[in-house]
């Protein structure tokens, strides 16, 4: 079941992605979850757990399906790396600690378990102060972002990581380019 608990109040999923660019350091792979708006008495929250940026990969991969699987974790709050980290956006965005992320892949696709915590201030007491964050969800890969890059030069950066046949360029609604899985298109 696709599903995003907070301070167990769960949220179902109405969008889960996992997506990469390509930074001076490596691949970095990260993942959104939506969900959609709650049962009254929480009918105006849908809250969103995104993490930009959960792990960077420097090893070269066959496709993206070789991504995974792993586990992430990270400590607690001001922590001073900035990589992996993760925001629960839900009254403002605040950033979740004492972490622990498993991405791996099945025979459905990819797939994203997370447990952590937020420090949420609201005067609902269900879920002020540290709150239990917890999600499972299924991800469709929507691609590596490519910036500004030319097809070509897309191609040549996402070619240090992973043979890039399986993939197509496109450029979005801002003129991004991004790789998407053929599949996608």
């Amino acid at each position: 079941m696709n599903k995003l608990s907070v301070a167990n109040i769960e949220f179902a999923v109405a969008e889960a992605v996992l997506d990469a660019y390509v930074a001076a350091t490596g691949l970095c792979w990260g993942f959104r979850i939506q969900s959609e708006y709650g049962q009254s008495p929480y009918n105006h929250w849908a809250p969103k757990l995104e993490s930009e940026v959960v792990l960077t990969t420097t090893e070269r991969l066959g496709s993206y399906n070789d991504f995974g699987p792993v586990e992430i974790s990270w400590g607690p709050p001001n922590d001073n790396s900035l990589v992996p980290s993760a925001y629960l956006y839900i009254f403002e965005h605040t950033p979740v600690y004492d972490s622990k992320v498993r991405l791996f892949r099945d025979q459905n696709g990819f797939k994203v378990q997370v447990h952590a915590t937020a420090d949420i201030v609201t005067d609902c007491e269900e879920i002020s102060g540290p709150t239990t964050v917890i999600a499972q969800s299924s991800l469709d890969f929507m691609g590596i972002l490519c910036g500004r890059c030319s097809e070509q030069e897309s191609l040549d950066l996402v070619g240090q990581y992973m043979d890039p046949e399986c993939l197509i360029f496109e450029r979005d609604n801002y003129n991004v380019g991004i790789l998407r899985p053929k599949s996608f298109a």
